[in-house]
This record gives C-alpha cells, sequence and structure tokens, in this order.
C-alpha cells in the first residue's frame, strides 16, 4: 500500500479544490429569485467533489488501521495456554512427588462424528453431534399426557 495512499490524498486534495471553486462559482452566479431549497440543491450539486473527496480520505483511514491491526496480529504471538499440573506419587526409595501434565481429553463415547467431504476444514471437517445416542437397551422417558381439550391449533 506504498503507492494507493499518497496517490488517494492527491484525488482528494483535487476534488476538495474543485468542490469548492464550484460552490464559489455557482454563489456569485446564482439568480436573485433563487430559494433556500433551490440554493442547498446547486450546492450540493456543484460540491459532490467534497462529499466524494470526504468518503476517500474516510477509506484511506481505514486502510490504514488495518494495515495496522494486520502488522500488530503479525508481530505478536497468541500466549501459550496454561497447562493444569496434576501431582503423581513415585514408587520409588524417594518417594518424592512429581509434577505432571495433565491427560488430554477423550472425545465422550457414543458419539458418532459426521464427515463432510466439501468442508474447507482440513479432514472432512469433523462436527461432533451434541447429545450422544442412547445405548441401543434403554427405555425413553415416558411423555406427559396430551389434553384433548388444549390444542395450540384449534380454538373453542
Amino acid at each position: 500500500m506504498l503507492l494507493p495512499i499518497p496517490i488517494g490524498y492527491f484525488v482528494a486534495i483535487f476534488l476538495i479544490i474543485s468542490g469548492v471553486l464550484n460552490c464559489m462559482e455557482f454563489l456569485d452566479a446564482r439568480p436573485e429569485d433563487c430559494t433556500r431549497a433551490d440554493l442547498l440543491n446547486g450546492l450540493a450539486h456543484e460540491g459532490w467533489g467534497i462529499i466524494a473527496a470526504s468518503c476517500i480520505l474516510l477509506l484511506i483511514q481505514i486502510n490504514r488501521q488495518l494495515e495496522s491491526l494486520r502488522f500488530e496480529a503479525a508481530r505478536s504471538t497468541p500466549a501459550p495456554l496454561p497447562q493444569k499440573k496434576v501431582k503423581v506419587k513415585v514408587k520409588s526409595e524417594q518417594k518424592e512427588e512429581k509434577e505432571q501434565p495433565a491427560p488430554a481429553a477423550t472425545p465422550p463415547v457414543n458419539v458418532p462424528r459426521q464427515v463432510y467431504p466439501n468442508s474447507p476444514i482440513p479432514g472432512g471437517g469433523r462436527v461432533p453431534q451434541t447429545q450422544p445416542n442412547p445405548a441401543p437397551g434403554a427405555k425413553l422417558p415416558p411423555r406427559a399426557e396430551e389434553h384433548e381439550k388444549l390444542s395450540y391449533f384449534k380454538v373453542d
């Protein structure tokens, strides 16, 4: 972005100067029976360069902030995640306590994973289901009895 920013400033300055000069020329040559509405419409019509220049300057500022954010993100490294320490007693003559990192969490049993082959995630985009499947012999809880008098769609 070395070249577009100075070019953008040059174009914005050119548009501001031309917009101001056009507005001054319109004010000098306005008719005597000009109403306020005609005056404002004429100034907006002749001063469109000022509006365009302000949009260009706004876009330049957004671009500069995004660049600084991108550079800051590339420079900083994420902090390592803290690992939980588990105290394990060692059966030896010394009987010291040793600190070892906690074992990695394993996925719950009975949770099938769906594989999406067109996913942009490497490995097919495996997505775990939120609830595990019930065991094959498990009974479902009984449903509450439905009342015939109360119905969502029926009005008596």
